[in-house]
């Protein structure tokens, strides 16, 4: 019988945000175009990365941080910028309320993300970590994830089991680092192997990644030892559903569905073949 710890991604596995669709339409793109369209300098066109670097990478706890280090990017561009940032504060200031706000209202749950995340946790709770009639255990449970501070916070609301204080939580701007690098993941192991403690306990127990991007999630778990169940995200519409998508890309995302690709439900099941 095969032991698992699993890793849950959050954003687009166990949470959806209509504010935002698989082109990538993100916080940075948000901040980036409300900068611009409030009369800000042009030079916020090419600081989308930046800001992006800010968002998921940076431990900001309230809007007001967001507002300085948005300053900060704004005065390390070419130029005398002085002048620039001193007309722009208050511009930055309500751009970085606005996004936090958003970011903080957008999560909402995929079906059954709740009970999932909760029935893996009771289990690695018991004593022999096994579900019943099943041929894997489960030894823990944790999170790795590309997020900003509100929408984590949001995400905790909309997921109340992502609050549990026995998940191991590797979140991409307490670390300073975000997928698909992959020293994401080798944080997610050494916190694996502090929750486990004993040498023998490590070596027993398989860490599993659980994502919707091949790209963020699956690759780079894959590239650590990691194994891996992908769950692509589940169009909204019957005919996204009915008809593939070209190239084997998938469609713009709407909310979730209960048909197409394997939803979060379905879990138990994908552990149960790859326990076998």
């Amino acid at each position: 019988m095969k032991t698992f710890f699993l890793f849950f991604d959050i954003g687009w596995t166990l949470v959806y945000s209509e504010a935002n669709d698989h082109a990538g339409k993100g916080p940075a793109t948000t901040i980036v175009n409300r900068l611009l369209q409030g009369g800000g300098s042009p030079q916020w066109r090419d600081q989308r990365q930046a800001i992006k670097h800010l968002l998921l990478e940076q431990n900001h706890q309230t809007a007001t941080g967001w507002a300085n280090a948005l300053k900060d990017i704004l005065s390390n561009t070419s130029g005398d910028t002085s002048a620039l940032v001193q007309r722009e504060t208050e511009l930055i200031r309500e751009t970085a309320e606005y996004a936090w706000k958003q970011q903080l209202k957008a999560p909402k749950p995929m079906p059954d993300a709740n009970s999932i995340v909760q029935w893996a946790l009771d289990i690695a709770g018991r004593q022999h970590h096994a579900p019943a009639n099943n041929h894997y255990r489960i030894a823990g449970v944790g999170i790795i994830s590309n997020i900003t501070p509100p929408y984590f916070q949001g995400a905790c609301k909309a997921v109340p089991a992502l609050d549990d204080d026995r998940l191991v939580r590797v979140l991409s701007y307490e670390q300073g680092v975000s997928k698909p690098n992959t020293d994401l993941y080798g944080i997610a192991r050494e916190r694996m192997s502090q929750f486990l403690g004993t040498a023998d306990a490590n070596a027993s127990v398989t860490p599993v990644m659980i994502g919707d991007s091949m790209k963020n999630d699956i690759e780079p778990a894959a590239a650590l030892k990691f194994a891996t169940v992908y769950l692509p995200y589940s169009p909204a519409s019957p005919s996204e559903r009915e008809q593939p998508s070209e190239r084997g890309q998938p469609p713009e995302r709407g909310q979730p569905s209960e048909k197409g690709h394997p939803p979060i439900t379905n879990l138990p099941a994908l552990l149960e073949a790859c326990g076998h």
